[in-house]
């Protein structure tokens, strides 16, 4: 289970809507989708930057925004650069996940309290912002379940689950992405 938390972002009328952001440590970049931009009406700057992922596949982002985001239960906001995609990746978790014997503490904020249900990503915040986010409490379900991690957002879900043999998913997820690809093109040009 990756990581998922609905947070506030600031709009072109300064007001808050909600998005659902994916937490990617291996991400050096931050990244908007095409929609979530549109429904922000966000200014956007044009930008010619190489963005490689899992097998060196590698797509040219053009354009890129200032977003400003803040968490839902306060004190903590920001702002920082997003690359502008399409679409980002596909919808989370995989499947629907039942969580009803997970034993979840109620009294905990959880950053994304639908985490469990398939649903699109909006926002991939990326290592520049991961880290950051991060707080020192953490709480251990039972074996074979994921953690919790309490972060400024709220307590994030991640870690393995298991699940009966007719209901696992063989799909599998994996978010990298490097801007790495541009350095290797500049190097390339000036030995040319």
């Amino acid at each position: 289970m990756l990581s998922t938390a609905v947070i506030k972002v600031l709009d072109a009328d300064n007001k808050y809507q909600f998005a659902r952001a994916l937490l990617d440590s291996g991400s050096q970049p931050s990244f908007i989708s095409e929609s979530l931009c549109q429904r922000l009406r966000l200014k956007r700057n044009k930008l010619n930057s190489p963005v490689s992922g899992i097998g060196q596949s590698s797509v040219n982002v053009h354009f890129g925004v200032t977003l400003s985001i803040a968490s839902r239960f306060g004190g903590f906001e920001t702002s920082l650069q997003c690359l502008v995609l399409p679409k980002l990746t596909v919808d989370l978790p995989s499947h629907h996940i039942d969580v009803t014997r997970w034993r979840i503490p109620r009294h905990l904020p959880l950053a994304d309290p639908q985490f469990n249900i398939r649903q699109g990503i909006d926002l991939i915040l990326g290592a520049e912002l991961f880290f950051d986010l991060l707080q020192q409490q953490r709480f251990s379900l039972p074996s074979g379940y994921p953690s919790l991690q309490k972060t400024v957002l709220g307590f994030i879900v991640c870690g393995k689950v298991s699940a009966p043999a007719p209901q696992r998913d063989n799909t599998l997820t994996s978010h990298v992405c490097s801007d790495e690809a541009l350095n290797v093109q500049l190097e390339r040009f000036w030995e040319v």
